[in-house]
């Protein structure tokens, strides 16, 4: 346990290090909370009664903590592999389990503290509708950050280089947001891509978000959904894992 919280220290300490890069951690979801709030007050003809700020915020917010997410991970292995880091962990006695567990959890806090600043902000400042539970909308945010976190300790891991890495990510969060149901409908894709599409996180994210945000729908009626996200969670952190453990 002691291995695991010296990890963590050590993880919240480098990611100090650069103050811009951790202050941005949270001011570009609260950044992007606003230009979405300002640019959609109006109502749309299509947005059955919301507006556009409010329509789209599940997946924005979504893709956002998401992204973030994956992107303040995904260098933080293969940045740190010859000939780019150092082995300063190695020296400290570090095993690679804490080393995976100090990073997670030191992501981990972050992901909390944004997605509480950002629904706080929607939903304090700009009124945003939520007629569910406002603590099951940010248990469900923080499940897609989360998510993002595992691709990036994945992608990190299974990386050669640090620009691989960073192009991965992008790519990674495009297909996901193009396979998301808004920008395309379920419903009007081939059987095949919409059965895919439905289980892939961000869509579970989104959906679930804007279900309760918008029909107030509680746990027990979205549940199957919860169970997947956290599937998708396990899943990628026991592949991660399971390789860096693995790793000579």
């Amino acid at each position: 346990m002691f291995k695991f919280i010296r990890a963590y220290r050590l993880e919240i300490r480098q990611a100090l290090e650069s103050r811009f890069g951790f202050a941005s951690n949270f001011l570009i979801p609260i950044l992007i909370t606003i230009l979405l709030a300002e640019a959609g007050s109006m109502n749309c003809s299509f947005c059955l009664g919301y507006t556009y700020f409010e329509y789209y915020a599940p997946l924005i917010f979504a893709t956002t903590v998401m992204f973030i997410s994956t992107q303040l991970m995904v260098l933080r292995i293969v940045g740190e592999r010859a000939p780019y880091g150092t082995l300063d962990r190695d020296l400290l006695a570090i095993s690679r389990s804490g080393m995976y567990i100090g990073k997670f959890l030191a992501g981990l806090s972050i992901a909390v503290i944004q997605t509480v600043l950002m629904v706080f902000v929607a939903t304090e400042f700009y009124s945003m509708t939520m007629e569910g539970s406002v603590f099951f909308y940010l248990v469900i945010l923080l499940l897609a950050s989360i998510t993002g976190l595992s691709f990036g300790l994945l992608l990190s891991i299974i990386s050669k280089t640090k620009e691989q890495a960073v192009q991965l990510v992008p790519f990674i969060i495009l297909i996901l947001l193009v396979l998301s149901g808004e920008l395309i409908l379920f419903d009007d894709m081939p059987t095949l891509i919409s059965q895919v599409s439905r289980n892939l996180p961000l869509s579970l994210a989104a959906t679930t978000l804007k279900n309760i945000m918008l029909s107030g729908e509680s746990f027990q009626s979205l549940s199957m959904n919860v169970v997947k996200l956290l599937v998708w969670i396990v899943s990628l952190n026991s592949l991660a894992f399971v390789k860096f453990i693995g790793e000579k």
